[in-house]
């Protein structure tokens, strides 16, 4: 009698969950399509159910399920969710896309590195067919036009939007321009090697994901919900670097806690010490703002190595070889700058000049950070949850989204009993200053490459440039709870995933609605 209750709550809840989705997405419809054709409207009921229709069939299994895992939860959900967006979201209309598209064409065809013109511009000769119109007439008509469209390699132009994406290191896109490389000799058509693209991307960083919850000794729920974001979803699912950015710090942040607190992991490894190089140096090339992530490696245990010299040697040489990967991609990328600076209009200022204002006011500079996050902070908030979605966010979602799913993730940091006690205060010290330090370096990147020198505030900044310093946030505050909760890891997991799945109908919804 109380399981026919419990299966009957569960289901009338995800019907409920499910039908105010729907009626959200048709309320969000009304109010952007005045007048829709037979086709439109057909179109739109067709994906509601489909889409209904494939949540309610995988949230039945997870319920079902009584021993399932985080990491198979997420196996189950993710990936489909991914597939959905990229089917339901045209090509190019993420963030970037078009550039990150040129640059991944460009370094599949052996060119690492974007030219620089003669005064200063960005310079990148690919075949007219591959290069994408104006993102803002993509639809789903243009992609179906697209299909005829054939690569002509005799008829180029070197008139390609690439300046925003030729700052990213060729690591950065590796893994899709090897797939599109290998696809080229089979497919002719620019609009498939761009899928072809996508879906590279959404394996790579679905398995990392998924092997950093299986791997992480604590806190998985934490990263579970963290997957559920749209904005996450969308950098996963398309050919921005943001996808493979998290991807990789989270397994770093994985990798390094099962080494740290992992009690079957009696010692560290040669092989382990290999990994977390790897590992250090693509989180280098990604981004320098992401550097002192490298920082974690204080953390690793003297009673685990040889000794504790053997830890300032490892140590020393992982941050060494992550910084200097770092700088010399730094170093050889200054030379697009002047593009950037050109495009951002921050006048005749030099960089050199305002790194020059930060190190000589550094209290002004302080205070425009802190004035600048009293003016943004709650958009960056609701940013990195997900309000919006798509280059120039065209697709803004309802609020309701991104605010539960920051209820969810607060409530689940404060309650994760698996966290609690886990971090000493030197742990929480080294995690505090890792976190502050890539805040500080978002802002002082962004101050420096887009700020006017007028400008009071900072320029640039998304919420989804915060999403990497999520899970250490989430533990952080884990880590220092003091509330007992009583329901297993598991049951929070599985009504983490009916929460995170409903959300993704008016998610997926949504961004179709913006796209008809």
């Amino acid at each position: 009698m109380k399981k026919i209750k419990q299966d009957w709550n569960f289901f009338l809840s995800i019907f409920l969950g499910i039908a105010l989705s729907v009626i959200l997405s048709i309320y969000v419809l009304d109010i952007k399509k005045e007048t829709l054709s037979n086709i439109e409207t057909n179109g739109f009921i067709g994906t509601s159910i489909v889409v209904c229709i494939i949540v309610f069939v995988i949230l039945t299994i997870i319920h079902y399920k009584k021993d399932i895992k985080q990491e198979q939860i997420f196996l189950y959900t993710i990936p489909i969710v991914c597939i959905l967006f990229i089917i339901v979201m045209p090509m190019f209309k993420s963030h970037d896309e078009h550039a990150h598209w040129h640059r991944i064409y460009e370094i599949s065809t052996g060119n690492l590195a974007t030219d620089v013109k003669e005064d200063g511009g960005t310079i990148s000769i690919l075949p007219k067919s591959v290069v994408c119109r104006d993102w803002v007439d993509m639809d789903y008509s243009e992609v179906i036009a697209d299909l005829y469209n054939k690569i002509d390699n005799s008829d180029t132009t070197d008139n390609v939007y690439i300046v925003t994406a030729s700052m990213y290191s060729p690591i950065q896109y590796a893994h899709e321009a090897i797939v599109i490389a290998i696809a080229r000799i089979f497919v002719k058509i620019p609009i498939l090697l761009a899928y072809s693209g996508r879906i590279a991307n959404m394996l790579l960083c679905v398995g990392l994901i998924y092997f950093s919850i299986k791997k992480m000794p604590f806190g998985k729920n934490i990263i579970l919900c963290i997957s559920y974001i749209p904005i996450l979803i969308e950098g996963i699912s398309s050919m921005s670097g943001d996808g493979i950015t998290f991807s990789i710090c989270l397994f770093f942040i994985a990798y390094l806690f099962n080494l740290i607190f992992n009690k079957e992991v009696t010692s560290i490894t040669k092989k382990d010490k290999i990994i977390l190089g790897i590992l250090s140096v693509i989180i280098a090339s990604c981004k320098i703002v992401y550097l002192p992530m490298i920082g974690l490696l204080l953390l690793l245990p003297k009673e685990k190595m040889k000794d504790k010299k053997d830890k300032i040697i490892t140590i020393s040489i992982l941050w060494g070889i992550a910084l200097i990967a770092s700088l010399a991609w730094l170093i050889y990328s200054s030379r697009y700058l002047s593009a950037l600076a050109n495009l951002s209009q921050v006048g005749d200022v030099t960089t050199q000049e305002k790194i020059l204002s930060i190190l000589t006011n550094p209290i002004s500079y302080v205070q425009r950070i802190l004035y600048d996050i009293e003016l943004n902070g709650g958009t960056y908030i609701k940013e990195a949850f997900g309000s919006s979605i798509g280059w120039y966010n065209f697709v803004s979602l309802n609020t309701i989204i991104p605010y539960t799913l920051l209820m969810i993730f607060s409530i689940i940091a404060i309650t994760d009993n698996s966290v609690k006690d886990k971090f000493n205060k030197f742990q929480k010290i080294i995690i505090t200053l890792v976190i502050l330090a890539i805040v500080l370096l978002i802002f002082t990147s962004l101050y420096i490459q887009w700020t006017k020198p007028e400008t009071k505030s900072i320029d640039g900044i998304q919420g989804r440039y915060f999403i990497p310093i999520l899970p250490l946030f989430g533990m952080l505050i884990a880590g220092c709870n003091k509330i007992k909760w009583e329901y297993k890891q598991v049951s929070q997991a599985k009504v983490i995933s009916y929460i995170g799945m409903i959300l993704q109908i008016q998610f997926i919804l949504q961004v179709y609605i913006s796209n008809i």
